[in-house]
């Protein structure tokens, strides 16, 4: 392989893995925005492998994306999801793998609940069509915080690990 095969190369890595990081932030995005098209559009069409603790198992998105509409897409739901740290590994052309951080954030105006969850994603990703899609996504709670809001104090509910 000559110099000019190994920039191609070494470009086309680069561009796929900014690519991954790029769907990562869509995802977080269209949670918090409530955006359900955007949402489903992350994942792979076909089989799946989503394990969110205690929000569930699916091996289909659009059932992960019911649950979503579901439980989320309300306006007294306030959400913020902050990933970070994350670290690709391409597995080939058109496979990857990642882990992520979150810092996830919930006022839920209904409730005078804050609830702030921590913890890990491991992912895959497959390129179909072109496009980056989520394939597999496990996520790991760490800590929560919940807290009890109202007009004279702020009372903790629970605080420690996080329950799966």
């Amino acid at each position: 392989m000559n110099t000019s095969q190994q920039l191609l190369q070494r470009l086309e890595l680069l561009e796929a893995r900014q690519a991954i990081i790029d769907l990562k932030s869509r995802y977080f995005a269209c949670c918090d925005a409530k955006d359900v098209d955007g949402f489903r559009a992350c994942f792979a069409d076909g089989k799946v492998d989503i394990d969110f603790a205690a929000l569930g198992q699916f091996e289909d998105a659009d059932a992960l994306t019911q649950v979503y509409r579901d439980m989320a897409c309300h306006p007294h739901m306030l959400e913020w999801h902050h990933g970070s740290n994350p670290q690709v590994q391409m597995l080939g052309p058109d496979q990857a793998r990642a882990q992520w951080s979150l810092h996830y954030q919930l006022i839920n105006t209904q409730e005078n609940t804050l609830t702030q969850l921590g913890g890990e994603y491991a992912d895959r990703y497959v390129r179909q069509a072109d496009a980056w899609k989520i394939s597999a996504s496990h996520f790991k709670p760490r800590t929560c915080l919940v807290l009890r809001l109202d007009e004279t104090a702020v009372a903790t509910v629970y605080a420690g690990l996080a329950q799966t």
